[in-house]
């Protein structure tokens, strides 16, 4: 993945896509490459919690998308940076497994 330049993650608005967890996008921004996805389930949540990906909905708005990501390096350079610090922030193994472990100390004192 880190030989790629651009992380793509095209879903369709269906129930099925809309469930999606959003985890080809978060692998992309973990090697710190910027992201040009679908604004469908949880990508969505991914997007609203910084500036670390485009979002494109048509043919258009993905070409459109696209060409920028291409023509503008310090763009590309910016949304991986910040894609990376997000996932470290919010996505990460101990992140995640502290939060698990609050989930489990609280649920035995229901």
């Amino acid at each position: 993945m880190q030989r790629m330049s651009v992380g793509l993650m095209p879903l369709e608005g269906s129930p099925w896509t809309r469930g999606k967890c959003s985890y080809k996008m978060l692998q992309s921004m973990a090697v710190g490459l910027p992201v040009l996805v679908s604004p469908v389930g949880m990508n969505v949540e991914v997007l609203a919690m910084g500036e670390c990906g485009l979002a494109a909905h048509t043919e258009e708005e993905w070409y459109s998308a696209f060409v920028a990501l291409k023509r503008d390096e310090a763009l590309r350079e910016a949304l991986g940076r910040a894609g990376r610090c997000l996932v470290e922030t919010h996505f990460d193994v101990p992140v995640i497994a502290a939060r698990l472990a609050e989930v489990f100390r609280t649920w035995g004192d229901k």
